[in-house]
């Protein structure tokens, strides 16, 4: 047999009995992750020392020839084709013997990582990508978990937005904006932006920005109290900016945004009623995009619209499920008292008791309006105030 051949076969059999050596140590690659790994490297140099010991003992009765060329620094084997020597040379003798069981080590390690893990040990996992789903929008509902709301907690400020997530200058509301416009949106300096709009919601058309809201469909509190609650900042902060289907953020009058507050289709629907079924059918598609639940009213409701609606496909590209176990949620902020600096007319946040009038970008906050409205936050009688700040 020539040395070649030799190497190849004695290769082949190494791997064969590292892959039996290693055993559940593989498997518990797959669970423990590095921990995993390691014990893989563990049983792997064990492996390896057997080989090398097998291969000291096999070869004493065994002359193989070495390969012309081939030169042993400091022993009995020269560079002459003539010459022979057997398996001894290289692995009893010789000082490289170490190093070349340690080299074997890594390769073999390596190899067997990469045929059980698909990929070399310390390689990066790739993101995983939404998985696209397909089918009417009643059947999506069916998809939905049905739980009760978890109530406390939620605060505006866990939903970081508008970002400016590619960096090109313009953030989430102002790429809303461009893609809604109803002719060609024309961008100035700061990113402002110029264009026409339609609310779908009620139907009301504007020339001026600064007169729609860019609304969540599912509104930030919904989603907290759907799931959001457990999530990492950065799922959140994706949820508030999702620019990955249209069907997540809307461009709308500031009026109908703020009637509809953060309520479900339960307590809310557009004042356009030909909207309603494309309203819906919208709610569940994010709900299931985003993994998050509905309550046993809002199942209700959702079933009963959709059922009078044309059973159209709908695509929806589901994202991941969160990766980190729920985590308990923040203790809420108690209201301030009156005799803080507070306006006693509202409560929920703090308006500062000021001598002129006051606009909700003012406060940047929802308000419960519990006196006199002074600075008419309350646009709709509900009670509420600065509702689409919710």
């Amino acid at each position: 047999m020539s040395f070649k051949r030799f190497v190849a076969a004695s290769t082949k059999d190494a791997m064969n009995q590292v892959r039996r050596e290693l055993g559940d140590a593989v498997i518990l690659s797959s669970r423990r992750g590095a921990d995993g790994q390691i014990e893989i490297l563990a049983a792997a140099a064990h492996a390896v020392e057997a080989i090398v010991e097998d291969a000291r003992r096999s070869v004493d009765d065994a002359s193989v020839p070495i390969a012309p060329g081939v030169r042993r620094v400091g022993a009995a084997v020269e560079d002459q084709p003539s010459q022979r020597a057997t398996m001894r040379h290289i692995i009893g003798r010789s000082p490289l013997r170490p190093g070349i069981a340690a080299r074997l080590l890594v390769l073999l390690a390596a190899a067997v990582l990469a045929t059980v893990n698909g990929a070399p040990a310390g390689a990066v996992t790739p993101t995983p990508t939404p998985t696209p789903v397909s089918g009417t929008a009643l059947q999506l509902l069916g998809r939905l978990t049905t739980a009760p709301e978890h109530l406390s907690g939620y605060a505006r400020a866990l939903f970081v937005h508008w970002v400016d997530a590619d960096r090109d200058g313009c953030n989430t509301r102002k790429e809303v904006l461009i893609a809604e416009s109803r002719t060609t949106a024309r961008i100035g300096a700061g990113c402002s932006v110029a264009g026409s709009w339609r609310s779908a919601y009620d139907g009301v058309t504007t020339t001026n920005p600064s007169s729609f809201d860019v609304d969540h469909v599912v509104a930030l509190k919904e989603a907290w109290d759907s799931g959001a609650w457990a999530w990492t900042p950065a799922r959140r902060r994706a949820f508030a900016n999702d620019l990955g289907d249209a069907r997540s953020l809307r461009a709308v009058s500031a009026s109908s945004n703020r009637s509809k507050s953060d309520r479900d289709p339960a307590q809310w629907l557009p004042p356009l009623t030909s909207f309603r079924c494309t309203y819906a059918t919208e709610w569940v598609a994010v709900k299931v995009r985003w993994r998050l639940s509905v309550d046993r009213q809002e199942h209700a409701a959702l079933r009963r619209i959709l059922t009078a609606c044309p059973a159209r496909t709908v695509a929806v590209a589901v994202l991941p499920a969160p990766a980190s176990p729920p985590t308990p949620s923040p203790t809420p902020t108690p209201a301030p008292s009156p005799g803080d600096g507070c306006d006693p007319n509202y409560t929920g946040f703090c308006v500062p008791i000021v001598g002129h009038d006051l606009d909700c970008s003012d406060i940047g906050h929802r308000v419960t309006v519990i006196g006199v409205d002074v600075h008419r936050f309350d646009v709709d009688g509900d009670g509420i105030g600065c509702d689409s700040y919710s």
